[in-house]
């Protein structure tokens, strides 16, 4: 264990015995309590998170791959960043590759942490922000998510993260599932779905930035639809559908 959780660790129960003795003699609030109780979580919390990616391999050693059949080779390591659920900045030097044929490249540790698809955010704090960016304006979403985490996180970040994993998902939204795939057999197929009304913002030529978020908000209506499939208690199919 990283010495410095150790130390914060054995610093927690002279934490609870000052916070208990101002409350005590009235000279801190419980909710004031709370908070200073939050901000001592936060920092073990976010060493863990650090001590957790460090610990994590790089599953490419390699010094020429094939990604999804395309070539790239080794290019240095590049540092990866991002802000944890906890409110501090994770930072885990890492593998970089560079495409042959075409520009960009890949990091086999962000997609083994799942973090391709984040944007700069660790992928629960990006499923919070996407979370609480679809019940209001952006502004107010963040004012809630702040709230929410313990520690601002600012509008402008809350529109460009969430902007960004949208648009990693695939353009096909009239795609059909194959006739072969809906007729195989599973044990248990599970169906889920909800309607709800998502805020769009819209969009007006020389108005961009902070200031685009204090348009007026129009709502349209989203249903989603999700199907899960199992055969002998392991998932075989997963789809997601909208409209």
């Amino acid at each position: 264990m990283d010495l410095r959780i150790k130390q914060l660790v054995v610093q927690g129960q002279r934490t609870v015995n000052r916070v208990r003795e101002a409350v005590e003699r009235g000279e801190m609030s419980f909710a004031e309590a709370e908070q200073e109780i939050l901000r001592y979580t936060n920092e073990v919390g976010a060493l863990m998170v650090q001590e957790v990616v460090d610990g994590v391999s790089d599953p490419v050693t390699e010094n020429r791959i094939v990604v999804e059949g395309k070539v790239a080779v080794y290019d240095g390591k590049r540092n990866l960043r991002f802000i944890n659920r906890f409110g501090k900045e994770t930072v885990r030097a890492r593998r970089c590759y560079k495409y042959v044929d075409e520009a960009g490249g890949y990091y086999p540790l962000d997609r083994k942490l799942r973090m391709e698809v984040c944007g700069g955010f660790s992928p629960y704090l990006t499923y919070l922000i996407a979370l609480h960016a679809v019940t209001d304006s952006y502004e107010e979403s963040a004012k809630l998510l702040s709230k929410t985490v313990g520690f601002r996180i600012s509008s402008t970040a809350v529109q460009r993260n969430t902007e960004q994993t949208g648009a990693q998902m695939p353009q096909c939204p009239y795609q059909l599932i194959s006739g072969t795939k809906t007729s195989e057999h599973s044990d248990v197929m599970v169906v889920e779905i909800d309607g709800t009304m998502t805020p769009q913002i819209s969009e007006k030529e020389g108005v961009s930035g902070r200031e685009s978020l204090k348009l007026p908000t129009e709502y349209k209506e989203c249903n989603v639809v999700v199907i899960d499939k199992y055969r002998e208690g392991k998932q075989t199919d997963h789809w997601v559908g909208a409209r």
